[in-house]
């Protein structure tokens, strides 16, 4: 889409609520046109929707594995015995933070927007660094 001509003209009417925001926008991200930054806003509008289903899936399993990791704290503070093993919560919970940054790059074309960039960048790195060890663990054992 970067690359092709930008020949086709639309007209459409918006109230001054929706300029003023998308100027604040514009000015936010240092998009000199206002043609500009609605067709950057139109590509992350798409993208979003493309991503929405990982995006759902995501939310839904954070909320899952949090609640595993609760019921674990909970159990072992009243020292019951549990299936569950703290590391593999979190291993589970790496992997989805992995696929939420993951797919919010694809959205942005991976230039992520969180208020965290760097400390995000860090998780999924050791992220995928311990997904390729357990991995590699998990194969090992199957090997045996």
């Amino acid at each position: 889409m970067a690359d092709e001509l930008k020949d086709q003209r639309i007209i459409t009417l918006m109230t001054p609520t929706e300029l003023e925001a998308i100027d604040e926008w514009s000015f936010a991200n240092r998009i000199r046109s206002r043609g500009e930054a609605i067709r950057r806003l139109c590509q992350i509008g798409l993208s979003v929707a493309e991503q929405r289903q990982v995006f759902e899936n995501t939310a839904s399993q954070s909320v899952k594995l949090t609640l595993r990791l609760v019921q674990w704290m909970k159990d072992a503070s009243e020292e019951k015995a549990t299936e569950d093993d703290p590391l593999e919560i979190a291993f589970d919970m790496m992997e989805v933070v992995l696929a939420a940054g993951e797919a919010a790059g694809s959205v942005h074309g991976d230039q992520v927007i969180w208020s965290e960039q760097g400390e995000l960048n860090a998780v999924l790195a050791l992220a995928k660094e311990l997904k390729k060890t357990r991995e590699g663990a998990r194969d090992a054992e199957g090997n045996k």
